[in-house]
């Protein structure tokens, strides 16, 4: 017998799943569930197949065993492959494995933890209902619940809005989309507090989904726009093991159409994660809410290039173009300005003179120093010590092939300007470097959007806040699809304290790179200072695992958001987890501190901040202010936390300016010293 739910689980998990479907079959839904009752002489392959294709909706049950279970990911990968929709179900909080990580990437979840099941359960059947399976109200004791109520008309008349005329169905549609784009907003009334508590069960987590992630697709898919192009890594056929010519391919023809106007471009953090992918173009064109896919193979033989190119609307899976073009490697840069104004042309896009020249411009005449910059930039991505270096090394290399390669020089000054954010070198050494570099930059090629967004992070370390925008703004208008710019630009506006519009940025971010750990961890970041702690956890854990649980910087800042939400046990819980020695990790140790603190443990707080101030007079580490700053403020010391606050502006230290969004520091908001720093930092004015 066919039900509309099947529903995923570990045998761990029995009891918990058990008691949840116990409450669907009382509200009058149909489950299917493996309960071992399955007769020894049919096949249990079968059985599973036959449930997933009959169901209307797969409710996935999430915790650290189903995470951990084959059978979980068969059978997610076969409900994913049906094109079933799914309902990620949160027992527990639990980290996301890369074997599942696609199928689940932007699908909203409903966390039915132990103390907010009602909640989620309301949530859980409004969704249910949306996607057409067969709810009772009054047998789920839900009547008078109006969401759910409108929920079911909803699908009650979804035969008689199928027979409307399609103006009408358009609108709805345009309607729909205002309102998801409303519940990515948080409110206006963000007050930072140190006594944040859990969201109000009134309000359950299914109607609030977290910043960035957005809802279960229906069962009908969205229609994609097709001028939101994502272009897919391009393979290498035959024996080159040149995979290399292939991603540099792929890198340039983003690089050159994304300032085409009228175009939205997915930038490669995102379409390379699909480099071996077998999913269907409708399914990455889901996960990268892109109407326009492009993909293409390159055939080497010696020095020859043969590089054929498909576009294919991911709507309908039909190839809507494909062209062959032929040349040799070293005239590879002329052979990606042809594609790209191919690929613009079959788009219907005009392009404008400047765009034309910007599509066909050449970035250097050199294809050695090109190669040298763009593994520079594969290695910038990592975001790692070691990838830092190595691109480095791979910058000088392309400067000293080409001495006027504008790109190169804007590549080290991106480098620069981070290495304080990841502990690796001081403000005085790094930042002095990367305003050489952007300024070289401009100056070589001022059409370039890299260099002004850097030079744009370089004024808000000086405090220059309304020169830093309208330098943000000269990047975006270079290239509106640059996804750092509209990121760092979002960081401006939080420090600002301007969350709204800062979130607005952030948005923008992820939808050109949303399948990034850079955006990630940022829309983790901008939840936690927009006072969301709850919403930037799960942002954090993405993030991690996007970086292939490689850098673990992302997972131990959701310690920040245990301790706001008063969970300090928590947060050591989570650093504990994943750090082996937190004093090889700056934030790490600082963060432990702050929860030791928390917890009354004053004597290991200070034991850990001696050794916060020991690594501070290390040579070879860099110490960022604010983590010592922090401690102190959490210890109730103001004199020293001020102390520290003071130097972090003083040298320029990463977030010298955030303690305005840190609730710890709320209770000296009304001292002198407060405001005197406040003035410091420009800040001192609304």
């Amino acid at each position: 017998m066919s039900a509309d739910v099947f529903i995923s689980y570990a045998a761990k998990d029995r009891e918990r799943v058990l008691g949840l479907v116990k409450r669907l079959r009382d509200a009058g839904v149909t489950v299917w569930i493996d309960q071992a009752g399955i007769d020894v002489s049919t096949m249990w392959s079968q059985e599973i197949v036959n449930a997933i294709r009959d169901c209307k909706v797969m409710l996935l049950s999430i915790s650290p065993h189903s995470t951990e279970s084959e059978n979980v990911v068969k059978e997610l990968a076969l409900a994913s492959e049906r094109k079933k929709p799914i309902i990620p179900v949160y027992l527990e909080s639990a980290d996301i494995p890369g074997t599942m990580e696609y199928q689940l990437a932007g699908i909203q979840r409903v966390e039915y933890f132990a103390e907010n099941e009602d909640a989620a359960f309301r949530a859980m059947v409004r969704s249910l209902a949306k996607r057409g399976v067969t709810v009772d109200a009054t047998q789920a004791g839900l009547e008078g619940d109006d969401a759910l109520e409108a929920s079911l008309a909803a699908h009650q008349s979804q035969t008689t809005a199928a027979r409307k005329p399609l103006g009408l169905i358009a609108a709805a549609v345009v309607a729909g989309l205002a309102v998801a784009a409303f519940l990515l907003i948080p409110s206006d009334e963000l007050k930072p507090s140190d006594n944040t508590e859990e969201p109000s069960q009134a309000n359950p987590t299914q109607t609030d989904p977290p910043l960035g992630q957005a809802q279960t697709p229906p069962v009908e898919a969205e229609t994609l726009s097709a001028t939101k192009l994502a272009i897919l890594p391009f393979k290498v056929l035959g024996t080159s093991d040149n995979e290399f010519i292939a991603e540099g391919m792929t890198m340039e023809l983003i690089s050159k159409l994304q300032p085409v106007s009228g175009l939205t471009v997915i930038a490669s953090n995102s379409t390379m994660k699909f480099k071996e992918s077998s999913l269907s173009p409708i399914e990455i064109g889901q996960q990268l809410n892109a109407g326009s896919l492009l993909r293409g193979t390159i055939q080497q033989g010696n020095e020859q290039l043969k590089v054929i190119v498909n576009l294919v609307d991911a709507n309908s899976q039909e190839v809507k173009w494909s062209q062959s073009f032929d040349g040799s490697t070293k005239d590879m840069l002329k052979l990606q300005g042809d594609i790209a104004q191919s690929v613009a042309g079959e788009l219907q896009l005009v392009l404008s003179p400047d765009e034309l020249a910007k599509v066909t411009k050449r970035a250097t005449e050199n294809p050695e120093a090109y190669q040298e910059y763009l593994q520079g930039r594969i290695e910038w991505k990592k975001r790692s010590r070691q990838g830092f270096a190595n691109a480095i090394q791979h910058f000088e290399k392309a400067i000293e092939l080409d001495p006027n390669f504008a790109l190169a020089y804007s590549g080290l000054a991106d480098i620069y300007l981070v290495f304080p954010y990841w502990q690796i070198a001081p403000p005085t050494m790094a930042y002095p470097k990367a305003r050489e570099n952007a300024e070289k930059a401009k100056t070589l090629d001022p059409s370039l959007a890299e260099p002004w967004a850097t030079l744009a992070s370089l004024e808000t370390v000086e405090h220059n806040w309304s020169k830093a925008d309208k330098l943000f703004s000269q990047s975006i208008s270079l290239n509106k699809n640059y996804a750092t710019a509209w990121q760092w630009r979002g960081a401006l506006m939080l420090e600002t304290r301007s969350p709204k519009t800062a979130v607005e940025y952030a948005n923008k971010a992820f939808e050109l790179d949303p399948i990034s750990p850079i955006i990630s961890g940022a829309l983790g970041r901008f939840n936690l200072y927009s006072n969301k702690p709850n919403a930037a956890i799960p942002h954090f854990q993405r993030a991690y695992n996007l970086s292939g649980k490689e850098n673990i910087n992302f997972i131990i800042r959701s310690a920040l958001a245990y301790l706001r939400l008063n969970k300090a046990e928590k947060g050591i819980e989570v650093i504990e987890q994943h750090v082996e020695d937190i004093t090889q990790i700056i934030p790490a140790l600082s963060y432990t501190a702050r929860c030791e603190a928390r917890l009354g443990n004053k004597g290991r707080a200070y034991e850990l901040l001696a050794t916060l101030l020991h690594l501070k007079t290390t040579p070879d580490r860099y110490v960022s202010e604010p983590f010592i700053a922090d401690i102190y403020a959490e210890l109730g010391d103001k004199e020293k936390a001020f102390y520290w606050l003071n130097k972090a502006v003083e040298k320029k230290s990463p977030g010298n300016v955030m303690f305005t969004l840190k609730p710890v520091y709320d209770q000296w908001k009304d001292e002198p010293e407060y405001q005197v720093l406040l003035k410091k930092v420009n800040l001192d004015k609304p």
